[in-house]
């Protein structure tokens, strides 16, 4: 089967890359290789691969920044929805889009099922919404409505949050939000299930159990064993955020259970699966340690100090490998022009919250 998949680059975007490539011929389309404003260019695009069926998670996925910025967020969200249904239809492929807990308005309290009606409380919500009726509008579609994702490939709600602890910062996190989370790997492979079935339709998709944020944050940082005590939980109303939060946003996954497919894991299983990918003992003078990962920007072993090496990790395609401010603020004196090549070359790979981040020499994407 021929997958194309929008937004590649993004957290969701690589998780479905890396789960799909093991069985599918996948083509990741980032930005640079379709802008999904543009439908001329997506339509090229789409004729060029002729896929068999196109995964949609591209979006502006920050409630803030589309709060702040409506009409942008309309563009990407709910026009270049529109864009990449009808690229895709012109070619013949079903559509898999990745929409959103943020559809409820948060007022519940008991699991959401895909029947209950939904009533978005800010422009993000709104948007998904939006497209998930786009997608609908075809005979073969399925939308995943997901959580709060956290997985390898891009700084996420978990990696931000342990990178603050980790260089002696708090963490904030809102202690009155209640909802799902979701390991972007197991709803990948769960996507995957659905679509080789071709059992069309909506469904609420996360790893099973209910979480405060402030419950996942904890577990986290006690799993990377850092510093829980560096989380301080606040209420929502209280952090200064533009757009509002649910404070209810729990998902029942009524229509996976009933097309006969099991749910994914608990999530406190897929967490501890997801820290392993960042952590080891520690290495030399107390240097935090990591086993691989996609993105270590928590914790990095180091090749060419002792101590330090490239170790096993969950079986994915390749890994950039970073090293984050930690390490540099501990070895700034090493990481001169004496140091390991490369690394003072101010080379800038990309950026975490609250770490500056960079590539090492040798290790490449595979």
């Amino acid at each position: 089967m021929k997958v194309a998949i929008t937004g590649a680059r993004g957290l969701f975007g690589y998780g479905l890359t890396e789960v799909f490539s093991a069985r599918h011929s996948v083509t990741d389309l980032g930005h640079q290789d379709a802008d999904i404003t543009r439908p001329e260019e997506l339509r090229a695009v789409f004729t060029e691969i002729g896929p068999d069926v196109v995964i949609h998670p591209a979006a502006i996925p920050d409630l803030d920044v589309c709060e702040a910025d409506p009409e942008r967020a309309f563009l990407v969200n709910v026009t270049g929805t529109r864009n990449v249904a009808d690229a895709a239809r012109k070619v013949g492929a079903a559509v898999a889009y990745i929409s959103t807990d943020a559809v409820f308005d948060g007022k519940k309290r008991t699991p959401y099922t895909e029947s209950d009606p939904t009533l978005p409380v800010t422009v993000y919500g709104r948007t998904k919404l939006l497209a998930e009726g786009i997608v609908r509008e075809a005979a073969e579609h399925w939308v995943f409505r997901v959580s709060v994702l956290f997985g390898p490939g891009k700084a996420n709600f978990v990696e931000k949050g342990l990178n603050k602890i980790a260089v002696g910062e708090e963490w904030i996190v809102a202690a009155d939000q209640l909802g799902s989370a979701t390991y972007t790997l197991d709803a990948a492979e769960k996507i995957r299930e659905v679509v080789e079935a071709r059992r069309y339709g909506l469904y609420h998709l996360a790893n099973q159990g209910a979480c405060t944020r402030l419950e996942l944050a904890r577990r986290a940082a006690e799993l990377a064993r850092l510093d829980a005590g560096r989380i301080v939980g606040k209420p929502s109303r209280e952090m200064g955020r533009r757009a509002v939060r649910l404070e209810y946003a729990v998902m029942e996954m009524r229509a996976l259970q009933q097309a006969g497919f099991a749910p994914p894991r608990p999530w406190q299983d897929a967490l501890e699966e997801y820290i392993r990918t960042l952590q080891m003992p520690e290495g030399k003078d107390g240097a935090p340690a990591c086993d691989g990962g996609t993105r270590c920007s928590v914790m990095q072993r180091l090749n060419g100090f002792p101590g330090w090496r490239w170790g096993a990790r969950r079986a994915n395609s390749g890994a950039e490998v970073l090293v984050t401010r930690i390490w540099m603020n501990r070895r700034r004196r090493a990481l001169s022009a004496s140091g390991p090549r490369g690394l003072a070359s101010g080379d800038c790979a990309g950026r975490a919250e609250g770490s500056a981040v960079q590539r090492l020499p040798g290790f490449e994407r595979r």
